[in-house]
């Protein structure tokens, strides 16, 4: 559906307001049609692809799921991803951040994995980059209240299945690098394009707040404001 398709239907919505109930307060807007024809007009759509080009930072979270002695160094899979990352110019945190948004996603690294009877390794591993996205449905003036359904988001996503002699260490540490340097790379090409760009260039430059940070700050409001109590 098209751009001016979609603001037709928003348009009839907003004039069927008699039968689905009468309309509330908009705010600065004098009715809300004029406030969903102004949103609509300043909306810029980046796409599932482009999306990477928003990272600034990761929160790296790595998941070992294998048995049998399989997979034994996460250290040299976390610090290989680390040093790609940072040398490319992003951040990458070990401890949770307060949310994971578009621009500072979580990144994802999980290895599943046995081995076969006397035999070999088999392991399954996956690098993603995830952040938590919200949908609205309905509005004030059309169902009284605003529902928000919220889930992860896959922004990208690499996966293998292997299997290897004593342990699957080697295969891992290549497949992470691989996947690393192909990340790195979207993310560069994503930012050529002309809708991320007008994004980073108007949104804050500041470091990721961290989940303990968050806290402390919570904390410190809550207590100023008992304190004036």
């Amino acid at each position: 559906m098209g751009r001016k398709s979609i603001f037709s239907l928003l348009c009839l919505l907003a004039s069927t307001s008699i039968v689905l109930g009468e309309e509330m307060a908009t705010g600065p807007y004098s009715s809300e049609l004029e406030y969903l024809k102004d949103r609509f007009d300043r909306s810029t759509t980046i796409s599932s692809d482009s999306s990477v080009g928003l990272i600034r930072a990761v929160e790296l979270v790595v998941s070992d799921q294998v048995d049998d002695k399989c997979f034994t160094n996460v250290g040299a899979v976390s610090a290989r991803i680390r040093a790609l990352l940072e040398n490319a110019g992003i951040p990458v945190y070990s401890e949770p951040l307060a949310s994971p948004l578009p621009f500072n996603p979580k990144l994802f690294v999980v290895v599943l994995g046995f081995r076969a009877g006397n035999g070999p390794c088999v392991a399954s591993a996956e690098m993603s980059v995830e952040f938590g996205s919200e949908t609205d449905l309905g509005s004030l003036t059309y169902t009284r209240g605003v529902y928000r359904v919220k889930g992860p988001q896959v922004m990208w996503r690499k996966h293998s299945l292997f299997s290897r002699g004593d342990n699957a260490n080697e295969v891992l540490l290549e497949k992470v690098q691989e996947w690393t340097d192909s990340l790195t790379a979207d993310i560069a090409a994503a930012r050529r394009g002309p809708e991320v760009q007008k994004f980073l260039g108007v949104w804050s430059k500041e470091p990721p707040q961290t989940a303990r940070e968050f806290q402390a700050e919570m904390d410190k409001a809550t207590n100023k404001a008992t304190s004036n109590q």
